[in-house]
């Protein structure tokens, strides 16, 4: 049985080569099928699939406006545009109404990227809720500037749905919580349920975490030497 991520990666992949009416269809459908991950665990009971399925419902997203109060009363910059996901699932180019091209890092999360394993499936995946997009970005910090003069950011990533695009990864168990800055750093309910996204991949064994040793990308991305140390 395919796994449900990556089946949702092979439909994505079909619906974009198909055309318009295909790709204007695809935003329903992937919703339809991301809702129903956790009724495709194989070998499981039906108490299982109904426990399954009911810890996946509990897994909700914080709206941005919630995310946009920051400490101390601060209201945290947003900015909003088209997004382009192209290179990696950790990483949105933003083109807003002025035509400037801002760099977006997801906060809090961190996917694979090729050449690990499953970092296309992350990417596709990541795709279908971000480029292409009207996305709004709430600003966690700024990064200076890019080599091309585009400015940097790490941001939590909405798109008009209203889907944080971080938090579908992990829900599809196509990224990791970074927990190492967000425990210091996140808002503490938006933390509470990527945490609880990440234990639900774990424990039914989805995306990345169906195979038993599975490689957080920042180890797989240490040099050599460093991790010898």
């Amino acid at each position: 049985m395919t796994h449900p991520a990556l089946f949702v990666g092979a439909v994505a992949i079909a619906m974009l080569s198909g055309g318009a009416s295909a790709q204007s269809a695809l935003p329903d459908q992937l919703r339809d099928l991301v809702s129903k991950i956790a009724d495709s665990g194989p070998g499981l009971t039906s108490a299982q699939k109904a426990q399954r399925q009911k810890e996946f419902d509990s897994i909700k997203t914080i709206p941005a406006a919630e995310l946009r109060q920051g400490p101390g009363g601060r209201r945290a910059v947003e900015f909003c545009g088209r997004g382009e996901m192209r290179q990696s699932a950790n990483r949105v180019a933003i083109t807003g109404a002025d035509g400037q091209i801002r760099m977006v890092r997801l906060a809090w999360v961190f996917a694979p990227e090729e050449p690990q394993r499953d970092g296309r499936g992350a990417l596709v995946n990541g795709m279908q809720f971000a480029d292409l997009k009207d996305l709004c970005v709430v600003v966690v910090s700024e990064q200076g500037q890019d080599d091309r003069g585009h400015r940097r950011y790490v941001g939590t990533v909405f798109n008009a749905a209203g889907q944080d695009v971080a938090l579908e990864l992990l829900k599809m168990g196509l990224a990791w919580h970074w927990t190492q800055y967000a425990e210091k750093g996140q808002n503490r309910r938006a933390y509470q349920q990527y945490a609880a996204a990440q234990k639900w991949t774990r424990d039914w064994k989805v995306g990345l975490f169906a195979d038993p040793h599975p490689i957080a990308p920042w180890t797989f991305q240490q040099p050599p030497s460093a991790s010898r140390k």
